[in-house]
């Protein structure tokens, strides 16, 4: 977790960039399916934040941290 805390200090914003969502779900041992399952959207949205299509919200994002540090995997 602190490897993934520093990634995101390092951006200096609220949401991350595509490539730094890609490591954070890589660190977690997640699939795209298994976090788009965590915050309630459909895969494809997050397929869509990974390639930089879209822009994860601070909220969503927030509520993805909070998910996979207390969901058992």
């Amino acid at each position: 977790m602190k490897k993934n805390v520093e990634i995101i200090k390092r951006t200096n914003s609220l949401t991350p960039t595509a490539e730094i969502l890609r490591q954070n779900r890589a660190f977690y041992g997640l699939t795209q399916a298994q976090c788009a399952a965590l915050i309630h959207v459909t895969t494809n949205t997050w397929s869509q934040y990974e390639r930089g299509l879209r822009q994860i919200s601070a909220g969503l994002y927030e509520l993805w941290l909070i998910k996979v540090n207390t969901v058992d995997k």
